[in-house]
């Protein structure tokens, strides 16, 4: 009996280490693993938080870099629309001073001035042209300068694609617009002559249409060239810049 009770006694205290030894096992591995899910997740949030910082200035980085882009580009073709519509402006006050002398010279033949006067206006209006001449130059150069002139709308790509049929009808349509133009140019200046327009009316009438004529002028060129390389007709015109 007391052997076996010794027996007892060893066993159960063997079984109370081992179940004793497994539950501190447990509990370390437990607590092992929380200290891992605490450390990954800390990581997680604060890799999370630097990944957002990084997308956010990243994306705000584009995002000002798009705008300035698209500010200079704004600003350019400002600029660019801005000296285009001086150049012609200028143009057309030249123009104007033209007329003025074909009236002079007509005022003059009639008596209605002195030889003198007729002189001195004259030598005023050539004068006056003459400087716009110089600033239509440095505007024209300034342009060139910059890749701002104007240029055909369709491309020699573009043409090249159209069959001979297609870029006649296309050269009759911008002919057919350049001619209009002419004629309401003709009649622009037919009215400053007349006087039944002002000065101010003119120039902002008349710079529209030459503008708009050497935009036609210039669109019609490489028509005409890609219609003679395709075998199709030969047309001269003169250049309106």
């Amino acid at each position: 009996m007391k052997k076996n009770t010794k027996i007892k006694i060893i066993t159960a205290t063997f079984l109370t280490g081992v179940v004793a030894s497994g539950y501190a096992l447990i509990v370390s591995n437990l607590i092992h693993t929380k200290q891992v899910d605490t450390s990954l997740t800390s990581y997680t949030q604060t890799w999370s938080q630097t990944d957002i910082n990084q997308v956010s200035n990243s994306s705000n980085s584009i995002n000002i870099s798009n705008v300035s882009t698209t500010s200079a580009k704004n600003k350019s073709e400002s600029q660019k629309d801005e000296l285009i519509n001086k150049l012609y402006t200028i143009k057309a006050e030249r123009e104007s001073y033209e007329i003025d002398k074909d009236i002079l010279e007509i005022k003059e033949k009639n008596n209605r001035i002195t030889k003198e006067e007729y002189k001195k206006q004259k030598n005023e209006l050539r004068n006056k042209m003459h400087k716009l001449e110089l600033e239509q130059d440095k505007i024209w150069n300034q342009l060139d300068k910059n890749g701002w002139l104007l240029k055909s709308e369709k491309t020699s790509t573009e043409l090249s694609k159209m069959d001979i049929y297609d870029l006649k009808d296309y050269f009759y349509t911008l002919k057919g617009k350049q001619d209009d133009i002419e004629i309401q140019i003709d009649r622009v200046r037919a009215n400053y002559f007349d006087g039944q327009i002002t000065r101010e009316e003119f120039i902002k009438q008349y710079s529209q249409l030459k503008k708009d004529d050497y935009q036609v002028h210039l669109n019609i060129e490489p028509v005409v060239e890609e219609i003679k390389n395709k075998g199709g007709f030969g047309w001269s015109h003169r250049n309106r810049h």
